[in-house]
């Protein structure tokens, strides 16, 4: 049966600018970094019981900024359109990475009750490559969804402290140089990925393929 997310790679053209926000701004902690053979560069944070894989690629796609009175640009060609990192305190997030240079594009904002997925209160902010991250914070109060509520509260619990693994054997294929994990156990802002969302051209056959084929749950 399939669990949570193992790990999500983004292809980005920096991953020295991208790693100082993932790493720097937002406290992730980094559990790998180096070269991934003929690949490139790799650099994998730590989020909760899942992983984020920051990859070089200099073709990597960027959300442009539109010239003044040009009009909107369309979003770059791309598999994932944002995802959500899961926090217990939008507000606290929102407090904490704010001073530490963090653009939101907004102040923290609540959808409403009966909206498609749970209640949650959300910020966001696009990191050096234009991508759009989210912070969520489940707030839905409704009883029937306690189970999932419990879940987002246990992932969230996860804590990581520094150890030794071998060289080269996380998932993510990324070189281990020193053979050190060099996480901690400073209380983290986020619990692991609250959502991914992600552009299909058939929505029916996509819901299908992950509702039928893969027995996710809707």
């Amino acid at each position: 049966m399939l669990g949570e997310v193992a790990y999500v790679t983004l292809l980005v053209r920096d991953t020295d600018a991208c790693g100082a926000v993932y790493g720097g701004q937002l406290g992730l902690a980094e559990i790998e970094s180096g070269r991934d053979g003929d690949d490139g560069e790799v650099c994998v944070f730590a989020i909760g019981p899942s992983a984020l894989v920051l990859r070089a690629d200099p073709a990597a796609p960027v959300a442009a900024s539109p010239p003044a009175g040009s009009g909107d640009l369309a979003p770059p060609p791309a598999v994932v359109d944002h995802f959500a990192l899961h926090t217990t305190s939008a507000d606290d997030a929102h407090a904490a990475l704010k001073d530490g240079g963090i653009a939101f594009l907004g102040e923290p904002s609540t959808t409403p009750v009966g909206h498609r997925n749970m209640q949650r209160t959300l910020l966001a902010f696009k990191d050096p490559n234009g991508l759009h991250v989210q912070i969520s914070e489940t707030v839905d109060p409704r009883p029937h969804l306690e189970g999932r509520r419990a879940a987002k509260r246990r992932m969230a619990a996860l804590e990581y402290t520094r150890e030794r693994v071998p060289p080269g054997t996380l998932d993510s294929g990324a070189g281990n140089t020193d053979g050190v994990r060099p996480t901690d156990n400073r209380p983290s802002l986020f619990g692991g990925f609250d959502h991914i969302s992600t552009y299909c051209a058939d929505f029916d056959r996509t819901r299908a393929f992950y509702k039928e084929q893969l027995g996710l749950e809707e």
